[in-house]
């Protein structure tokens, strides 16, 4: 079991009024905030996965598939209290079928609750986004860091190693995936007074990396947003755009204060890329609202996540567009 740590910088602020003292229904140990009379302001807290585009690839390790277990979410406040929210919380419709193994099953505790939940990150029944934590009541007050605990196989003394969290690629083969280190998140300020959600996104094109026979999920890539605070980014580009064809081309999305428009890894990296379809659109989901600058850059499959200062064929930029609560449209002519 590993953890995938959001730490937040800025503050995570919980806002709310009424509710009362003690644990909720599904284990979440509540840090204490006083509120009116010494009782503890509590606020309905839930929390979404985002769906993922299947990553491409320059060479034919592309996959198909995205499966990763989750057996826990935490939330620490500024004075170091741990809200821990265990799978007896989780919505249990989250879990994808497809990601259980043939002949295989998750895991129960004694009464008969699963002890994690399997998401296929590539595919959430048909829907991009999917529950997993439902309207849990948590104490109002500052909160530093989320994490997320994924299981790697052979979690919970599973003598047969099932990997639950793997990969499969276009051929079928079925590979283990890892958390390799600390998946740190920064920037965070999310300011609640009414109930609201965030959502997990994982940019799996950024995150996923072949190690030999097996996969690791890297920290770049993942994103915390409040769903009251994002918006979309749609559009469409001109087919003469590309010199040669859009069939490699990426548009990259910089906040506008960013010195440079670096590659994937590097110290300017994007905050995320969308791959132009073959209707000559793209798309931006669960972007966090702020100031941003687009790229179109036409040879963008052939930049590298773990690769630093890939040559990049930048066509055009769309630079200072203000993304609210809505869906922005910003076209490349």
């Amino acid at each position: 079991m590993k953890n995938i740590i959001l730490i937040v910088l800025t503050m995570f602020v919980v806002i709310g009024c009424g509710g009362s003292d003690g644990d909720s229904d599904g284990g979440g140990s509540l840090a204490p905030s006083a509120g009116e009379g010494g009782a503890s302001a509590q606020v309905p807290v839930s929390a979404d996965v985002a769906e993922s585009p299947i990553p491409e690839t320059p060479t034919d390790k592309d996959v198909s598939k995205v499966c990763v277990a989750i057996d826990g979410m935490t939330f620490i406040n500024n004075v170091g209290d741990i809200v821990n929210w265990t799978p007896e919380s989780f919505e249990q419709a989250a879990s994808s079928d497809d990601c259980v193994p043939v002949d295989g099953e998750i895991p129960t505790d004694g009464d008969g609750n699963p002890l994690f939940v399997v998401l296929n990150l590539t595919d959430l029944t048909g829907v991009d986004l999917v529950r997993l934590l439902e309207d849990q009541l948590m104490a109002a007050g500052d909160y530093v860091s989320v994490a997320l605990s994924t299981v790697d196989e052979g979690g919970y003394g599973d003598i047969l190693n099932t990997p639950y969290s793997h990969v499969r690629d276009i051929f079928g083969d079925l590979k283990p995936l890892k958390v390799a280190d600390e998946l740190t998140f920064e920037g965070l300020n999310l300011n609640f007074d009414i109930p609201q959600t965030i959502t997990f996104a994982f940019d799996l094109r950024s995150m996923l990396q072949l190690k030999e026979d097996a996969y690791e999920m890297k920290n770049r890539g993942l994103r915390l947003v409040n769903n009251d605070e994002a918006g979309s980014i749609i559009g469409s580009i001109n087919p003469s755009a590309c010199a040669a064809s859009m069939v490699d081309a990426y548009v990259y999305l910089y906040e506008s204060d960013t010195e440079s428009y670096g590659d994937m890894g590097s110290e300017t990296e994007p905050v995320v890329t969308a791959k132009v379809g073959q209707d000559n659109s793209y798309e931006f989901k669960h972007i966090e609202s702020g100031d941003y600058d687009l790229t179109l850059v036409c040879n963008g499959l052939f930049d590298l996540p773990d690769v630093v200062n890939d040559v990049l064929n930048v066509d055009s930029s769309q630079k200072g567009y203000k993304l609210g609560k809505d869906v922005l449209n910003i076209d490349f002519q």
